[in-house]
């Protein structure tokens, strides 16, 4: 394993430096002890954690359970394929019906706004001035308030995902 090889100078400076710190923290109680055998005591505390993050194991890992079962590397690749594949195919779904839903929901708004915006015109022409006036007015105020109050939370959610938008907005 080269990684154990490429880890060893750096074990030993850090036994080193610990030991250093043994000494000077309690000088008295490890005056009689051997560096050496302080390095035995250190190693036998002292843990080296290697920590992998990704979505596969480790290539260790992985060589480990190939020789203890053949054809198992294979074997964790196709599951992850598998599971990656299925997660494409979900967030696609996702996607996909989360637009239709809006499209609809946009048309429908566009089809009560027009009614309503009709209703004020026939009550207007109905002799009801002031009445076509006010439901004339608050379509026409929904509307402006729906795009507006739209574009800032769509403002909003690409600062979340990206912050420099929101930093190259503020220099305009």
């Amino acid at each position: 394993m080269a990684d154990e090889e490429e880890l060893k100078p750096q074990a030993e400076n850090a036994l080193n430096r610990i030991d250093e710190v043994l000494v000077r923290t309690s000088p008295q109680l490890f005056q009689d002890i051997p560096k050496a055998k302080r390095q035995e005591m250190v190693k036998a505390v002292v843990s080296i954690t290697k920590i992998h993050s990704g979505p596969l194991p480790p290539v260790e890992l992985i060589q480990g359970y190939e020789e203890i079962y053949p054809g198992s590397a294979k074997l964790i690749f196709d599951v992850f394929e598998k599971q990656a594949n299925h997660r494409i195919k979900m967030e696609d779904t996702v996607i996909t019906s989360s637009q239709r839903q809006s499209g609809r929901g946009q048309i429908l708004a566009f089809i009560i706004a027009i009614l309503f915006l009709g209703v004020a015109t026939w009550v207007t022409l109905a002799g009801h001035d002031v009445v076509g006036g006010i439901l004339g007015g608050v379509d026409i105020v929904g509307l402006v308030t729906v795009f507006v109050l739209g574009k800032k939370e769509q403002r909003s959610n690409l600062d979340e995902k990206n912050p420099g938008n929101k930093a190259a907005r503020k220099k305009k």
